[in-house]
């Protein structure tokens, strides 16, 4: 695969170590090769928290995401993960070129997928075929059951987004796929804007973490169509994925992006991941791999077009 002008971010979920190595760096001199001694018994949250970027923290409850300081310049630097600007919901007084397509899998009976009467399952929306501008709204508070698979694909000025609604709700907008391949899943479709989902996919039972078992939070699959352009995956929250532990194609995790097929050399363009939370899936976190790498020591296929 190929990401010539990817950007990609991951929340950093520090640890004592990481934190140690940061506060390390943070408290050298920037324009020294040498590293300065720590002091001795102080934790390095409390080196740490002097030079926090914000309030936010890792899963100790104590040590900063991210933390600045000054490099030999002077000019601040940041280490860590920036905090996202995405708005947790879409607007929905912003005119769109398309249709808006709203899901609300608590409500009683289904409906047109309009605002005020919204399709109630997944497999309503699975059947429309989007259009570039078009948006599909989930209703922040509910959870769908099943696999999120739109059809049809957006274009580099009108992507199209998936989002949530409704800003009184406390809680995400959430898709479990219970024991299905992954909850979202993108397949030979382009230029897509996904955020701001709760992706779960386990069945508390035998099948969790079983042989056979693959199960991701979201997948991109593109198969012999040259080139796949345009997937923005950002705050999504993504957890307890329970699948077998397995990497690559065919492999379980959170986020994964796939290229198959064997007639056309296919790879990804434009893939922007960033700011989302991954924890606690089986095997992988964020994970690519292609049919089409190049690895002679592996006898894999000529030339390298995953670079």
């Amino acid at each position: 695969m190929s990401h010539p002008s990817a950007r990609r971010q991951r929340r950093a979920v520090a640890t004592a170590g990481t934190g140690l190595l940061l506060a390390a760096g943070l408290l050298a001199p920037a324009a020294s090769a040498e590293v300065a001694d720590l002091p001795e018994g102080v934790p390095s949250n409390e080196l740490l928290l002097p030079h926090a970027l914000d309030d936010r923290v890792a899963d100790d409850g104590v040590t900063p995401i991210a933390v600045r300081a000054t490099d030999a310049a002077g000019e601040e630097i940041v280490y860590g993960a920036r905090p996202s600007t995405t708005p947790p919901v879409a607007d929905l007084d912003a005119a769109v070129t398309g249709t808006r397509y709203f899901v609300d899998c608590s409500a009683p009976e289904d409906g047109t997928g309009e605002q005020d009467s919204p399709f109630a399952d997944l497999e309503a929306i699975n059947a429309v075929e989007l259009d570039p501008g078009d948006q599909v709204l989930f209703r922040r508070g509910a959870t769908c059951t099943g696999m999120f698979q739109p059809q049809g694909s957006g274009t580099a000025e009108d992507p199209v987004v998936v989002d949530a609604y409704d800003a009184e709700a406390d809680a995400m907008a959430r898709i479990d796929a219970a024991g299905e391949p992954q909850a979202v899943y993108l397949h030979n479709v382009e230029h897509y804007e996904v955020r701001n989902l709760e992706l779960t996919n386990f069945t508390d039972d035998e099948r969790d973490f079983a042989s056979g078992s693959v199960r991701r939070g979201l997948t991109v699959a593109i198969e012999d169509i040259g080139v796949g352009q345009g997937y923005t995956i950002t705050d999504l929250y993504i957890h307890t994925v329970r699948g077998e532990n397995k990497k690559d194609n065919g492999g379980s995790g959170g986020i994964q992006l796939e290229v198959h097929g064997s007639q056309t050399p296919t790879k990804y363009r434009d893939v922007e991941i960033a700011h989302n939370t991954v924890r606690d899936t089986n095997r992988s976190g964020i994970n690519m791999s292609t049919t089409w790498w190049g690895r002679p020591e592996v006898q894999s296929t000529d030339g390298n077009y995953y670079a």
